[in-house]
């Protein structure tokens, strides 16, 4: 069985205010962008957030399938591993792939290549010469026990849980399918950029 997590519980001081999972990239928020680029590959979809996201969220998200459930988080604002953490411990799937609210250009080909290629510990895309640990395939098990640690000792990020595992490393051309939106002049730049100058703003990241 396999699993889609989306982690979206977290405030963003970069971004501002404004929910950043529901600002719109092509006319659709992110975070459906999001979901429906890992729903066609995984059994059931589950949504890390906080409590007053929700309705919001369950709105943006209408009509994906995978219907989406939703892990709330016990304490809010803990941190991205914490958030994948809440949804890892809520799915029965063998393997999940872990993607950010924030990524509106992620690629289902290269989720469905990630699933294919796993292992007990996952698959992890390397573009660009980097791991991209966001958009990447982790064995459930493991990855709860590295979540675990990593929160432990007070860390949040992904890298770190990354670094827990031995998963297998799938070579990926492009890098703009991992590309997150972390401020407002990323929003306008995702919004007004043809592909190639996305694809070489992930580069950089």
């Amino acid at each position: 069985m396999r699993a889609g997590v989306l982690v979206a519980g977290g405030r963003s001081e970069a971004f501002g205010p404004a929910e950043k999972a529901l600002a719109t990239v092509d006319g659709q928020p992110m975070l459906r962008l999001a979901a429906t680029a890992l729903a066609p590959h995984v059994d059931e979809l589950v949504v890390n957030c906080r409590r007053d996201q929700r309705e919001a969220f369950a709105e943006a998200l209408e009509g994906v399938a995978p219907g989406p459930r939703f892990a709330t988080d016990p304490r809010p604002d803990a941190g991205p591993v914490a958030g994948a953490l809440t949804a890892l411990r809520t799915t029965t799937a063998s393997h999940a792939v872990v993607a950010a609210c924030d990524q509106p250009f992620l690629d289902p080909g290269i989720v469905d290549t990630l699933f294919e290629a796993a292992n007990a510990d996952g698959a992890i895309p390397r573009a660009a010469g980097r791991l991209r640990p966001f958009g990447g395939v982790y064995g459930v098990t493991p990855a709860k026990e590295a979540c675990e640690a990593v929160v432990a000792r007070g860390g949040e990020s992904m890298r770190e849980v990354v670094s827990f595992l031995d998963p297998a490393v799938v070579a990926v051309k492009r890098a703009g399918p991992f590309l997150s939106v972390d401020t407002r002049a990323d929003l306008a730049a995702a919004r007004r950029d043809a592909p190639s100058t996305v694809e070489a703003r992930a580069r950089s990241e």
